[in-house]
């Protein structure tokens, strides 16, 4: 009987906990870098937590962004993890972009919008899959043939330049 008061005691408190709004979508209202963002429209990412391998979290505040624009990728983004071929001396160990051509496939989720893409730049390809919420909240991630997976926490904002 005491097992049965348990199990009804903690649906109460799920259901009391889910009506509140904190397993739902938020109420804050979506940004204006948000309700534009569009595949045509292109997004601009601030990154400010770089998740390596190890998982940890590494937050940031020194400039890190994806951006998509005109159908072209730019990026500024660090890589912690482990390279499977020698970057070679002189050469960024980053994942940076500058006017990579790209074709946005975009999806949704229940709670999110979700784009996909290949970056390339010589032997290097870069799958990356961009998901974010209404809230602005984003996550960037980043699959290399030639790396390990990095992932990268940020958010939908205007770019500092169109501010």
């Amino acid at each position: 009987m005491r097992f049965f008061h348990s199990i009804i005691c903690a649906l109460a408190l799920l259901t009391s906990v889910q009506s509140c709004g904190v397993f739902g979508q938020t109420s804050a209202e979506p940004s204006e870098a948000v309700l534009n963002a569009s595949p045509e429209n292109g997004i601009y990412i601030s990154v400010n937590t770089i998740i390596g391998k190890m998982g940890r979290p590494i937050h940031s505040v020194d400039g890190y962004y994806l951006r998509i624009r005109d159908g072209k990728l730019s990026s500024y983004l660090p890589f912690f993890g482990e390279s499977y071929f020698s970057a070679g001396y002189g050469t960024s160990s980053g994942i940076m972009f500058e006017d990579c051509p790209v074709q946005v496939s975009e999806s949704t989720t229940k709670h999110a919008r979700v784009w996909s893409f290949t970056g390339t730049q010589g032997q290097e390809r870069i799958e990356v899959t961009v998901e974010f919420t209404e809230s602005g909240s984003a996550t960037v991630t980043c699959q290399s043939n030639q790396r390990s997976m990095m992932r990268y926490l940020g958010e939908v904002v205007t770019p500092p330049d169109d501010k």
